[in-house]
């Protein structure tokens, strides 16, 4: 027999007594964190390695090129106290679809960007910033909801080694 517990939005869904010892939903979910995380860092360096073909093309000075990658960073940087309030009103999932969203669509419109001016391209780079912020902040929303206390933190390293996955692995990549 199925029983429905009512939650609360803050309260955390999954409680000691309700661990089971094969794979599990929260497994999934962590897996899915990692991804989402490796792939958010998969975009950020990429165009470190991309910007120095694509100045050569366009003849862009330093300063230029330093704005551009700046922009990206600040606004990275500013985005988790946006995404923590929203993971606090929407929820986390929400908050990691949105900005994995965002993130996506900025980097397909990148090429339009580039072509199109420096200022376009920079507001890109502005908004791909505040939407890869906010995966982080997402992920460690979705793992509070979703994990019991005993594993919260191995969740979390877990979710965050997509950083260091792709520091490894996508260089390689890259360069062929």
């Amino acid at each position: 027999m199925c029983r429905i517990k009512e939650y609360r939005e803050n309260e955390p869904i999954l409680k000691q007594d309700d661990a089971k010892p094969w794979l599990q939903v929260r497994y999934v979910i962590v897996f899915l964190c990692f991804t989402a995380n490796t792939l958010n860092y998969i975009l950020r360096t990429n165009w470190s390695i991309a910007i120095l073909p694509i100045a050569r093309e366009f003849n862009w000075e330093i300063q230029k090129q330093q704005n551009i990658l700046a922009t990206f960073f600040i606004s990275n940087s500013c985005s988790p106290l946006l995404g923590g309030w929203l993971v606090g009103k929407y929820g986390g999932f929400r908050v990691v679809l949105l900005a994995m969203i965002s993130s996506f669509t900025m980097a397909l419109l990148t090429p339009f960007a580039v072509n199109t001016s420096v200022t376009l391209l920079i507001i890109n780079r502005l908004v791909d910033g505040f939407g890869q912020g906010m995966v982080m902040t997402g992920s460690v929303g979705i793992i509070r909801r979703w994990s019991i206390l005993d594993e919260r933190s191995t969740f979390i390293s877990i979710t965050t080694s997509g950083n260091n996955l792709d520091l490894g692995a996508f260089p390689f990549f890259t360069c062929q």
